[in-house]
This record gives structure tokens, sequence and C-alpha cells, in this order.
């Protein structure tokens, strides 16, 4: 997911990382 246009429009950050996500993701399967 391309999160370039959020960032620079909106100043958004994301919370998580794509490598934090996909951490918990499986951690929690």
């Amino acid at each position: 997911m391309d999160t370039t246009k959020a960032k620079k429009e909106l100043g958004w950050q994301p919370t998580y990382t794509s490598a934090e996500t996909l951490a918990a993701l499986a951690a929690a399967l």
C-alpha cells in the first residue's frame, strides 16, 4: 500500500510499519 499521498498532503504517519504489522499477524495465528 502506498501512503505517500497521505504523508505529503496530510502529514500522516503510520502507527506501525508493515514489518510490525506482519509480525503481529503471524503471532496472532
